[in-house]
């Protein structure tokens, strides 16, 4: 407006007065953020981004836990299934070792009663 009229209409503006507006919004914008470095809006990306970023490395470093966990629960397992399965040898050592000493004295008796009893046969079925 002031360029659109001549120039003895144009109201008398002083310098000082034009050019204090100026820097005070220049140190309203320097007060928003430290050392006016960014502006506000990519201090706000800027964090956003970051946070985003932490979130992810916790989300992963979890996933990676679990992974870890799981292992080692499946290796205690494994160390449970081998320990059944020893204990599951043992006791069929034991019930041959008995079903043996039934059979011997079965032959035993069998002798005794006049009937023999094939210990080969029966021993190889076991086994």
């Amino acid at each position: 407006m002031q360029h659109s009229l001549p120039l003895h209409h144009q109201p008398l503006i002083s310098f000082k007065s034009q050019i204090t507006g100026h820097v005070y919004h220049a140190r309203k914008r320097r007060r928003q953020f430290g050392l006016n470095l960014m502006r506000k809006r990519d201090a706000v990306v800027f964090v956003r981004l970051f946070l985003f970023g932490l979130l992810t490395i916790l989300v992963v470093t979890l996933i990676m836990l679990c992974g870890l966990y799981s292992t080692r629960f499946a290796e205690k397992d494994m160390s449970l299934n081998v320990e059944m399965r020893l204990r599951r040898i043992r006791l069929l050592e034991d019930n041959s070792r008995s079903l043996k000493a039934d059979l011997y004295l079965s032959h035993i008796l069998g002798k005794i009663k006049g009937q023999p009893v094939r210990m080969m046969e029966n021993r190889r079925d076991l086994s």
